[in-house]
């Protein structure tokens, strides 16, 4: 049954014709309990003194434009940006070839065929040699290899 009823307030709360000079306006003061029933009511002249602060001055003061900082400060803050902005480049740059220059060094390096054959028999000399006692002129050639 409740389906079908009206939703709203039972209290009348249509508005009186309007007349541009009076300043209607609906008060809404819901600080105390006993004013809950009252869903709102007609006032007329309304107060714009005491509510200019956010009538007038509020929106005038964010709309009122300044600068933070001289024109000269922003070329140097332009300048700052344009150096940072190379120098991160440049370290990009660097580090890329760093990167690379390390790639191609193992790459010479590790993968000589020579090296790694002359790498692999002084090895299996040092192992078959463990029994032997070593000159010092083989530890030194060993050990400048």
């Amino acid at each position: 049954m409740c389906l079908f009823r009206n939703p709203n307030f039972p209290f009348d709360t249509s508005w009186a014709p309007l007349q541009p000079r009076a300043h209607w306006y609906i008060d809404f003061n819901y600080s105390h309990w006993s004013e809950m029933t009252i869903p709102g009511q007609l006032k007329r002249d309304y107060r714009w003194e005491s509510v200019a602060f956010w009538t007038q001055y509020i929106p005038a003061l964010v709309q009122y434009m300044t600068t933070t900082f001289s024109p000269i400060e922003g070329a140097m803050r332009r300048e700052v940006l344009v150096y940072q902005i190379g120098v991160g480049v440049l370290s990009c740059i660097l580090m890329g070839v760093m990167v690379l220059a390390c790639l191609f060094a193992y790459l010479v390096f590790e993968r000589n065929p020579r090296r790694a054959s002359k790498l692999e028999h002084d090895r299996r000399r040092l192992i078959r040699d463990t029994n032997k006692s070593l000159s010092k002129t083989d530890i030194l050639k060993v050990s400048s290899l």
